[in-house]
């Protein structure tokens, strides 16, 4: 991961890396910790974990602040415009903190907000609800997706290695074309040999 702080705001994501998945949730967070560190950050979260939070975020200790695309989605973050939105949100993040103070309120440790700190929650969460962090320069694609159809060059009595060295060409050109690629090329051709295989065999 790349990180760099920008006014006190930890900006935490890696250039060039696809994000999301099958069965991840591509998007980006701030936390707003209550020991004093913020985190924008480009993450992915299991879909086991959608709707979940921390303890001390459900108790408003910390503050937490989402934007997620869907389930199976594929992104590349760009770290330039989240060091941007940081530098955007640092005026909210200073008026949240100075009027976030955390009470017993009978059964839990709770956070609560001022009427100024409760203004820049609200204007935080419109800024997460479409904010601009993904790449322009890159667009991600699956494997399997890349190679929907078997290549030119690939038959039944292909080798591994042979199956390698392709798979290293397709991902080379597919960065030419700006194209980061999730997953494995060398199992989608694989997919590919197997059928061939199968085929020849009947």
């Amino acid at each position: 991961m790349t990180t760099e702080t920008v006014n006190r705001i930890t900006v935490d994501a890696a250039p060039e890396k696809v994000l999301g998945g099958k069965e991840w949730i591509p998007g980006i967070s701030l936390l707003v910790d209550s020991d004093g560190t913020t985190v924008l950050r480009a993450q992915e979260w299991h879909s086991s974990e959608a709707g979940s939070c921390l303890m001390s975020v459900w108790h408003s200790r910390d503050l937490e602040y989402t934007h997620t695309l869907s389930q199976g989605s594929l992104a590349v973050a760009d770290p330039e415009k989240l060091k941007a939105l940081a530098e955007r949100l640092t005026p909210l993040v200073e008026r949240l903190r100075a009027g976030h103070s955390i009470k017993w309120d009978g059964s839990n440790m709770v956070g609560k907000l001022d009427a100024d700190a409760v203004e820049a929650h609200a204007l935080l969460d419109d800024a997460f609800c479409d904010p601009d962090w993904q790449s322009d320069e890159w667009e991600a694609w699956a494997a399997a997706e890349w190679l929907r159809e078997p290549p030119d060059g690939l038959t039944h009595e292909t080798t591994d290695k042979k199956l390698a060295e392709m798979a290293e060409g397709f991902e080379r050109d597919a960065r030419t074309d700006g194209v980061l690629i999730e997953g494995s090329l060398v199992e989608a051709l694989e997919y590919w040999r197997d059928r061939m295989r199968h085929e020849a065999e009947l």
